[in-house]
């Protein structure tokens, strides 16, 4: 015969627990488990007091995720895209339609920087770009560049093709090609359909 007994939580250490799981705003969470590894999703937490008579013995949590994917921990990509020259990587996402990743762009010259993603045959254009300019793109809701007066008139001269990544059954290869020399670094996360009950 086992006897449990219910451990007591205090109303104060309930409105701490609350106060820091419970928010509005969406928070990553994961599972520390071998099954789970590098799954991420990102939840609104409902909490709920579990009380036998009038003690607090636990709580029960109530996740809603902002997708029906799971993520990985942000991956970094750096590479150099010299010009005309093809540089490949592999996107490895369960998702079949496109992704938007943080990219940050140095350029090397001045000119009218094109960009083409070959998986799906779109041109990113920024023109009258100078050498060193930094561009960062976030999403596909964000451009900005580090030349004040450029920044300030960059949307005129965007095409509103953000960079993006594309993954297909067996083909995952992005094969980035710009006119003009330039350094990379392209931010994401590797999309997974993974079921947590």
């Amino acid at each position: 015969k086992a006897t449990c007994t219910p451990s007591n939580i205090s109303e104060e250490d309930a409105r701490e627990y609350t106060q820091w799981l419970s928010r509005r705003e969406y928070k990553e969470i994961t599972f520390n488990n071998d099954v789970f590894t590098d799954v991420y999703y990102n939840v609104q937490i409902n909490i709920e007091k579990i009380e036998v008579g009038t003690r607090i013995v636990g709580f029960q949590l109530t996740c809603t995720s902002d997708s029906s994917y799971a993520h990985s921990e942000i991956k970094t990509f750096n590479t150099v895209l010299d010009a005309n020259t093809d540089v490949n990587f592999n996107y490895n996402s369960d998702m079949d339609y496109p992704y938007y990743p943080d990219v940050e762009i140095k350029c090397l010259s001045s000119g009218t920087l094109e960009i083409e993603n070959k998986f799906e045959e779109r041109i990113t254009q920024i023109k009258n770009c100078v050498a060193n300019e930094v561009i960062k793109m976030k999403d596909n809701t964000f451009i900005s560049s580090s030349i004040q007066s450029h920044d300030a008139d960059i949307m005129e001269d965007f095409n509103f093709h953000f960079l993006r990544l594309g993954s297909k059954y067996k083909d995952n290869r992005n094969t980035l090609r710009s006119n003009m020399n330039c350094e990379i670094t392209i931010k994401y996360r590797i999309m997974k359909k993974v079921v947590v009950i």
